[in-house]
């Protein structure tokens, strides 16, 4: 899950990986159709972003506090 702006700005490179989610997309969920056109870290980015936007404030606290340690 992305913010609309992030959304579409991957939907729009030539030759996207991305497409939009079905039934969700319109939330600003994206799917990654060709996991070898994307780096790695850039898919790691997106998960941790898309479950810091989904899951409970208290989860993301120690998502946080974990990632800084680290």
């Amino acid at each position: 899950k992305t913010d609309l702006t992030t959304q579409e700005f991957l939907l729009g490179q030539d030759g996207t990986p991305f497409k939009k989610t079905p039934y969700i997309g319109q939330h600003g969920w994206v799917s990654i159709m060709n996991i070898e056109l994307v780096p790695w870290t850039e898919i790691q980015d997106m998960i941790v972003e898309g479950y810091a936007r989904t899951a409970p404030k208290k989860l993301v606290q120690q998502l946080k506090s974990t990632m800084s340690s680290t």
